[in-house]
């Protein structure tokens, strides 16, 4: 695109990533500067063209946006720049536009570990490493649709897991299985049960931080966490939660069993479930089955989703 337009309208300099930001800043509405994940990304890519093809198979294969994953990833090396060793300064903090400019710069001393974290094959570990403990199908694992909501509506959920598993690579621990259900249990109550999930991420992070290595260092934490630094809703027992999806009772399809369990429940838990039945993705996760019923003994349903596929 900066090829195509002419000259005056990018800027007058030869550095890709300034004219490739002018290009955004004027093409916005208003001609306001941008500060968001395409900027960013944009920015990434003209500075590390080779970085590109890497992302966009790592996204797709998570259903994640290439954006949005690698504006997450740049956390990792950017918070540890800030701090000796391994300890995180905050993996909740946002990276701005201004920090991807500043640490793509060739000539920035700080910018070597975010390169070296895109380009030689840390950020592909990290992914793949967190891809394998939460999995899509074990009996517990995550399923995909609800992995992709990790990042897209929790990124500080989805930082933290791969901060554990740049830290496992590097302590060996990696393909230890010990990592698997506690980081499923971990993601879980952070996406769908957490009040504030970047202040537990922080103090999940500072604490693992200090611990020897091993996935027993996680469980060790989450045990012992006070309550100010874990702010959870009561997380609804798995039984009542099975209950409250099954669909709905009867013949009356007015009469869903959610209705039904919620009365008469106390207030703790009835917070945690209307969160589950505001979640679009899960609960259409959760009752496929009732669904794919539906569909096959509905005529008029059944034409009217033709050709949708609802296994997931």
């Amino acid at each position: 695109m900066c090829e195509i337009l002419p000259r005056e309208a990018v800027d007058a300099s030869d550095d890709p990533v300034s004219a490739v930001e002018s290009l955004f800043q004027r093409m916005n509405t208003g001609g306001k500067p941008l500060d968001g994940d395409d900027l960013a990304w944009s920015l990434l890519k003209a500075r590390w063209p080779r970085l590109e093809p890497v992302v966009v198979e790592l996204a797709g294969e998570r259903r994640v946006p290439e954006a949005r994953l690698v504006r997450l990833a740049a956390r990792l090396p950017l918070s540890e720049a800030a701090v000796s060793g391994s300890h995180p300064r905050s993996l909740s903090s946002v990276v701005s536009v201004a920090q991807i400019r500043r640490l793509s710069a060739e000539s920035d001393k700080d910018g070597r570990p975010l390169a070296d974290f895109l380009l030689r094959g840390g950020l592909e570990q990290a992914v793949h490493v967190v891809a394998r403990w939460i999995g899509s199908s074990g009996p517990h694992d995550l399923p995909p649709v609800l992995q992709a909501q990790i990042a897209r509506g929790t990124p500080d959920a989805y930082v933290l897991a791969l901060w554990l598993a740049r830290r496992a690579a590097r302590e060996g621990t990696a393909d230890d299985s010990g990592w698997v259900r506690p980081v499923q249990a971990l993601l879980s109550a952070l996406r769908w049960f957490s009040r504030d999930p970047s202040k537990s991420v922080d103090a999940i992070a500072r604490r693992v931080s200090e611990q020897p290595p091993g996935p027993q260092a996680l469980r060790g934490v989450l045990l012992n966490l006070e309550i100010d630094d874990w702010p959870l809703m009561a997380i609804p027992r798995p039984r009542l939660v099975r209950t409250a999806l099954a669909g709905p009772r009867g013949n009356d399809p007015n009469r869903w069993s959610f209705s039904v369990v919620l009365e008469g429940l106390a207030d703790v838990e009835v917070d945690a479930l209307r969160r589950i039945r505001e979640n679009r993705e899960m609960m259409l996760y959760a009752q496929r089955d009732w669904l794919q019923r539906a569909l096959v003994q509905n005529s008029v349903l059944r034409e009217a989703w033709a050709g949708c596929e609802l296994s997931v």
